[in-house]
């Protein structure tokens, strides 16, 4: 955030309007010279990070959330826990000022508002191509090789997108290309000692098999798929190129506002962390290396957050650049997301999130509770979902238990109506930690209703 409003603040110098800006990094003395400069009520355009939405304005015209449909703007790690696209609606309906929404991302939730989202949101800023990979073809497959080849004989530049950090490792079998996931969570399954283990939940799903469960073939073993494996791997299949990696391992929590835009290198593995780094710099070609693995985790805004990181994605690319997309399976979901104007995708998508009663059209709410045992869970889960679904209609749970011994999670999610949702926020009971998502639509249409009810 703070390297984004650099941009912003030098457009408002060059245009002679009086700007400020707020974050939490800042010196003690910086942020009072800014208390006082409000204080004196000084007319000021501030450009602020999250926590910027809490200062005291005397006197506020309008709040405009710069590139609200990233979720970073949710600030869950910290205490207080708190959404900056919530407070500023809530700031902005207490003080009867007008609030803007800014994105130039696709969002189901921002259309949802709109009501007629703009035909393309940046969607032919470069060309794209599938690249098939059968099972059994190693993670960088030969169509990869070759098409990085050919942009590095030329002295160009290409960005990898991987979103697993590391060295992690899965079972797979060369022969059919089955792999080991977790069956409680679907989590990639590591070696500790002689057993696998889930990274994700912690579940212990017995011993290392020596054949491949599905084919019973012997070829079958630990496949190194991180970051930093595939930079190895690249680094020796090209040994005269720089390779560099930009992920949460290799980038800096923070970066101050100073901070110089990321070069350009020879070939870049980044994950999602490295949009804000590599934001100012252009590739010849960027290859998604598992575009399957976006669309295939089970989440119901799968294909949206496929589709923004796809979007962020073209960003990267320069104007003859091409966009490539590795995939097992050339299915519907990665080309439509692709080749699809933005409008009618979002058009669709919506429909699809109404019909099966999904945000933006509902609010979700995440209840988690740690207990001893998967019998307490099971206990503890039931307990909680019949509870709940007698606070009114509309409200639909369902539940899981994860891990093993002594750690072991219930996890329940409920959805419905914001209203429904706060009566069943009440019925959650202590040992229980609860994680509300509430779209901006639904919250912004609770809000209206409320007004015109007061006036």
């Amino acid at each position: 955030e703070n390297a984004t409003a650099q941009p912003i603040l030098r457009e408002l110098f060059r245009r002679r309007i009086p700007a400020a800006f707020f974050a939490q990094s800042q010196r003690i003395r910086e942020r009072r010279a800014l208390m006082e400069r409000l204080h004196k009520g000084h007319a000021c355009v501030v450009v602020a990070t999250h926590a910027g939405i809490f200062l005291p304005f005397p006197v506020l015209d309008r709040i405009l959330v710069a590139e609200a449909s990233l979720p970073s703007h949710r600030q869950w790690d910290l205490h207080p826990r708190y959404d900056a696209r919530v407070a500023a609606l809530l700031i902005a309906h207490a003080r009867r000022i007008p609030v803007i929404l800014q994105s130039t991302l696709p969002s189901l939730d921002l259309a949802n508002i709109a009501g007629n989202p703009p035909a393309q949101l940046g969607a032919e800023s470069a060309a794209w191509e599938i690249i098939p990979r059968s099972r059994s073809d190693p993670l960088l497959s030969p169509g990869i090789f070759a098409r990085m080849r050919g942009v590095l004989e030329r002295g160009g530049s290409v960005f990898l997108f991987h979103d697993i950090v590391g060295t992690e490792r899965v079972f797979s079998c060369e022969t059919c290309g089955a792999t080991l996931f977790c069956p409680a969570c679907r989590g990639i399954l590591e070696r500790r000692g002689a057993g696998l283990h889930c990274r994700s939940c912690g579940t212990s799903a017995g011993p290392v098999p020596a054949f491949c469960p599905k084919c019973r073939s012997p070829h079958f073993g630990p496949r190194r798929v991180g970051t930093a494996a595939l930079a190895q791997q690249l680094q020796h299949a090209f040994p005269r190129v720089a390779v560099h990696r930009m992920d949460r391992e290799t980038l800096p929590k923070a970066r101050r506002a100073t901070s110089s835009p990321a070069p350009v290198f020879g070939i870049v593995i980044g994950s999602e962390r490295a949009f804000a780094d590599a934001s100012a710099a252009s590739f010849d070609a960027v290859i998604v290396v598992e575009a399957d693995r976006l669309l295939e985790d089970g989440s119901f805004d799968a294909s949206e957050r496929f589709a923004v990181a796809v979007a962020r994605l073209r960003r990267l690319a320069k104007a003859l650049g091409t966009l490539h997309l590795q995939t097992a399976h050339p299915n519907l979901p990665v080309v439509r997301a692709c080749a699809t104007p933005t409008y009618p995708w979002i058009a669709e998508e919506l429909n699809l999130r109404k019909t099966l009663g999904y945000p933006p059209f509902v609010a979700i709410l995440r209840a988690q509770k740690t207990v001893r045992s998967p019998a307490l869970g099971e206990r503890a889960a039931r307990h909680l979902v019949s509870r709940v679904a007698s606070d009114g209609p509309g409200i639909k749970t369902g539940y899981r238990v994860l891990g093993a011994p002594p750690h072991v999670r219930a996890d329940v999610l409920i959805r419905g109506p914001l209203p429904a949702l706060q009566r069943a926020l009440r019925s959650i009971g202590q040992g229980w930690s609860s994680e509300p998502i509430v779209p901006l639509s639904t919250l912004l249409k609770e809000l209206q209703e409320a007004g015109s009810e007061g006036s």
